[in-house]
């Protein structure tokens, strides 16, 4: 599971060199470049899982409410708020000292919504796990089925009908991924023990579909499926490839003091490359630069990817020794 962390935090950065970086391909790419724009595409489709993923993971083994842990995350994430400010304070004043940029070292822009809606599970963790744990199988069925029924038609058909879906990206998707990653951990079933061959042949085959629809779309002039219908949060198809790739990830037995050393500090690559000061000149324009200026192109793009996951990784450990100095220095006072 600290391998899928891994996994999941870099299909993040996947996405945002992808169809955010290079820009998502259009109806004039499906018939110029097929081959490319089918690649692109499936690549696509193998990565949106990310954040889905990631909440499931902690449904599956659970958030266990604490101050302490509450402290953790809110320090991480300012470790990475304000030592950017800092930087881009010194080194381009004009740039940071902006009302946006200052609200958003305290997440009061649009910045790190997935910070957002992850601390309001967080809080909300306690009262979810009372239900988990007093409710029986047949009422958790309920609620669960209920809900998806419910987020599919309003937070995926018909996304524009309400505003607290936005398509997966709000604290009520996360709730409803949570209680799914509970619910399978809970109570497995002989869809959900079944080997791993065929949880990868799920997952790959969601992805297939997700890119020949979406090609399909594009071939006929819609852009529809880029602008966030097949490639949501919310879609069910994937979410079923999420569940699948959890389920093969947790059929996999082996230990790694690398990979848990790693997965300790992946949500430093997303609080690190998607803070306003970086995101949008610094990786996603580079991006595009590197694929499109450069004669490194996709080589290019996947060396830069990995250059910043590992960079964001060794700033986080700084930010593990600082915390535990704080947490030692408040036992101790």
């Amino acid at each position: 599971m600290e391998l899928l962390r891994i996994v999941s935090m870099l299909f993040v950065l996947v996405l945002h060199a992808n169809f955010l970086g290079i820009y998502a391909p259009s109806h004039e790419d499906s018939s110029l470049s097929p081959v490319s724009t089918f690649f692109r595409c499936f690549i696509e489709a193998l990565a949106i899982v990310a954040v889905d993923v990631f909440v499931l993971i902690s449904g599956w083994f659970g958030i266990n409410f604490s101050f302490k842990k509450l402290g953790a995350l809110c320090f991480q994430v300012l470790f990475f708020t304000v030592g950017f400010f800092i930087v881009f304070a010194v080194v381009s004043p004009e740039d940071a000292f902006t009302v946006d940029k200052i609200k958003g070292v305290f997440l009061l822009n649009g910045d790190y919504w997935f910070v957002k809606a992850y601390i309001v599970l967080f809080l909300l963790s306690p009262v979810l796990n009372v239900f988990v744990e007093h409710a029986t199988k047949k009422q958790f069925q309920i609620v669960l089925i209920s809900y998806y029924i419910f987020h599919t038609i309003y937070g995926w058909m018909m996304d524009a009908s309400v505003h607290f879906t936005m398509n997966g990206t709000t604290a009520l998707s996360f709730i409803g991924l949570y209680m799914l990653g509970r619910y399978i951990k809970k109570y497995p079933s002989t869809l959900t023990q079944r080997g791993r061959r065929f949880d990868l042949i799920v997952y790959m085959g969601c992805a297939f579909l997700l890119t020949i629809c979406n090609i399909f779309m594009l071939s006929q002039g819609s852009e529809v499926s880029v602008e966030g219908r097949l490639y949501s949060y919310a879609s069910p198809i994937v979410i079923i490839a999420s569940v699948s790739l959890l389920l093969f990830f947790s059929k996999l037995s082996f230990s790694s003091k690398t990979i848990n050393w790693i997965a300790s500090s992946c949500f430093a690559v997303y609080l690190f490359h998607c803070n306003g000061f970086f995101f949008g000149q610094y990786y996603r324009q580079l991006i595009a630069y590197l694929y499109y200026e450069t004669n490194y192109a996709l080589v290019g793009v996947i060396a830069y990817v990995i250059i910043i996951y590992l960079v964001a990784v060794l700033f986080d450990k700084l930010r593990i020794i600082l915390w535990n100095i704080i947490i030692k220095n408040g036992s101790e006072a």
